[in-house]
C-alpha cells in the first residue's frame, strides 16, 4: 500500500507542476492564446496520465497499475475541480472582455471529475497503438507516441503542417516521460 501511495504521489505531483508550466513555455516559443492553452493543458494532461500508466505498468504490473492510476486520476481530478475558480481569478485580468465568453467555454472543456476517467479511457485507446521511442534523443518519427502526440496538438492549435511545431511539441513530450521514469525508479529501488 505504501509504494501505490509514492507512486500515486510522485506522479500527481509531476503532472500538476508540468500542467502549471504550460502557459509560459508556449508563451516564449509561440504565439498562443490564453484560450489555446486550455486546449493543451486538457490534452497534455490526458498525455501525462497515459505516460504515468504505461510506467506503473512496466514497473508494477497490471493490478498495482490498476490502483495507482485510480489514485492518480481522483488526486487530479479533485485539483482540476479546485482549480477552476482559481483560473478564472488569475486569467480576467488578461483576458478582453470580447474574448471572455470563449475563455469560459474553453475553461468548460477542461475534463471535470466526472468526465476524466471516460476522457483517459479515450486517450488510452488512442495512443496505445503508438511506441515510444526507446532513445533519449527524440527523432520524431511518424508513427511514435511522442511525434503523434505532437501532430495532434499542432493540429488542434492550427499548426498542423508545421514540423518545428510538432517536433518542439514531441520533445516536450519526451522529457516528461524520462521525469516521470526517473522517479519512478527511484520509487522501485526505495
Amino acid at each position: 500500500m505504501i509504494k501505490i501511495d509514492k507512486y500515486a504521489s510522485a506522479f500527481t505531483t509531476i503532472i500538476l507542476e508540468e500542467i502549471s508550466l504550460i502557459p509560459s513555455k508556449l508563451a516564449e516559443s509561440y504565439s498562443v492564446s490564453i484560450e489555446d492553452c486550455f486546449i493543451i493543458m486538457r490534452e497534455f494532461l490526458l498525455f501525462e496520465l497515459h505516460l504515468c500508466d504505461k510506467i506503473a505498468f512496466g514497473f508494477l504490473g497490471d493490478e498495482l497499475r490498476r490502483q495507482i492510476m485510480v489514485r492518480v486520476i481522483t488526486q487530479i481530478a479533485v485539483r482540476v475541480d479546485e482549480s477552476r475558480e482559481v483560473m478564472i481569478d488569475n486569467m480576467l485580468d488578461r483576458i478582453s472582455l470580447n474574448n471572455f465568453a470563449d475563455y469560459l467555454k474553453r475553461l468548460q472543456e477542461t475534463p471535470t471529475a466526472e468526465g476524466l476517467i471516460d476522457d483517459f479511457n479515450r486517450v488510452q485507446m488512442e495512443y496505445s497503438k503508438y511506441k515510444l521511442t526507446k532513445e533519449t534523443k527524440c527523432e520524431c518519427v511518424a508513427g511514435m507516441l511522442e511525434y503523434e502526440f505532437g501532430k495532434k496538438l499542432a493540429s488542434l492549435l492550427g499548426h498542423e503542417n508545421e514540423a518545428s511545431y510538432i517536433e518542439w511539441i514531441a520533445i516536450w513530450a519526451k522529457g516528461l516521460f524520462f521525469k516521470l521514469l526517473v522517479k519512478s525508479a527511484k520509487i522501485k529501488d526505495y
